[in-house]
């Protein structure tokens, strides 16, 4: 039977992703927030930024954000065009990621708009602060290698065929094999062994 023959409850229903589906739904639920009533507040209201215009995304993000919902957020902020956007849209949108827990979009959210806009500090803070831990080994140069290799170039021909043992640039002993060259000067800590060719 086609669908031309079927009866109106009948109809065949069509697969939606959950993403899909979720994007009216975050729709309304950031035009109902944009739009509701407001406390009476008592006492000199604090100055508030201007509310964004319904039609814009990032209520969608913001509303998403503020309910918690995860999926949601992802929806519109893939929803949205961030070529466009302001470094202060970028910092919004970064915080409004770290309190969902979508932790991955508010490093990607940094780095683009640290990219965007490379005189806001802000987001270059925050592009470095997000960016993933990186193991880094920082150890002082030793001098006494220096001192070595200095001996090593002005007396190589003198030992040649031979083992040679150095510390801190002073000669201790040199001998035709490593083993009897270990024995002649005992502790090895800190001496750099090397044959000369």
């Amino acid at each position: 039977m086609d669908q031309a023959e079927q009866e109106p409850g009948e109809r065949q229903a069509t697969s939606v992703s959950a993403e899909d589906a979720a994007v009216p739904a975050v729709r309304e639920a950031a035009v109902a927030y944009a739009v509701r009533p407001r406390p009476a507040r008592t006492g000199p209201a604090p100055a508030a930024p201007p509310a964004p215009a319904v039609g814009d995304d990032l209520v969608l993000l913001e509303a998403a954000a503020e309910a918690g919902d995860g999926v949601a957020f992802l929806a519109a902020w893939r929803a949205i065009d961030w070529r466009t956007r302001s470094a202060e849209d970028f910092m919004r949108a970064v915080r409004w990621a770290l309190a969902v827990g979508a932790h991955r979009e508010a490093r990607q959210l940094a780095v683009e708009g640290a990219q965007r806009h490379p005189d806001h500090a802000e987001l270059r803070k925050a592009a470095r602060v997000l960016d993933p831990p990186r193991v880094v080994r920082r150890t002082p140069p030793d001098p006494g290698i220096h001192a070595d290799m200095a001996w090593l170039d002005a007396h190589w021909h003198e030992q040649r065929g031979r083992w040679v043992a150095i510390r801190n640039g002073e000669f201790l002993g040199a001998a035709k094999a490593l083993d009897d060259l270990v024995a002649q000067i005992g502790d090895i800590k800190g001496v750099m062994l090397v044959p000369v060719a």
